[in-house]
C-alpha cells in the first residue's frame, strides 16, 4: 500500500511539473493557489494547538501550493484536528469542514464543537519489572 501511494504522488508530480503542463495546460490542478484557512468555535490554548497541528495551516504561507496538495491536506485536516484536541481531554469532537473558492483562491473553513472534555478524577500508577526497586520510582 505505502508503494503504490508512493508512486501515485511521484506521477502527480510528474503531472505538476512542467512535463505535466505540456499535457495537461489547462485542467487548474497544477496551478499554484493562495489559500486562507479558518477555524471557529475554539479559542485559546485549543486553538493555538489545533493551528499549530493543522497541516493544512502549516503550508497555506508556500506561495508554490498546489490546489491538488490543498485537496489532499484538507482531506486530513478533521484528522489533525481531532488529533490536537485529545491532549485537553477532548474526544468526541465534531467538525464541519469545507474548502471554498474565492477571488483571489482558496479557503479552507473547520467549525470545531469540541464536545465534553473527560475529566480524571483519580490516577493510578503501578510500575512492574525490575524499575520498582528504584526509589525514584516508588516516591509520589
Amino acid at each position: 500500500m505505502y508503494r503504490l501511494r508512493h508512486v501515485i504522488f511521484l506521477c502527480l508530480g510528474l503531472a505538476c511539473s512542467g512535463f505535466g503542463l505540456i499535457l495537461f495546460p489547462e485542467n487548474g490542478v497544477c496551478e499554484e493557489t493562495s489559500l486562507e484557512v479558518e477555524v471557529t468555535g475554539i479559542e485559546g490554548r485549543l486553538y493555538k494547538n489545533v493551528m499549530a497541528r493543522l497541516r493544512i495551516n502549516l503550508y497555506s504561507s508556500n506561495s508554490e501550493l498546489h490546489r491538488l496538495e490543498v485537496e489532499r491536506l484538507h482531506e486530513k485536516a478533521e484528522e489533525d484536528i481531532d488529533l490536537a484536541l485529545r491532549p485537553y481531554g477532548y474526544y468526541s469532537a465534531s467538525i464541519e469542514s469545507r474548502l471554498s473558492e474565492t477571488s483571489v483562491g482558496l479557503k479552507a473553513s473547520y467549525h470545531v464543537i469540541p464536545g465534553k472534555q473527560v475529566r480524571l478524577s483519580d490516577v493510578s500508577i503501578q510500575v512492574t519489572g525490575e524499575g520498582r526497586q528504584l526509589s525514584e520510582l516508588s516516591k509520589p
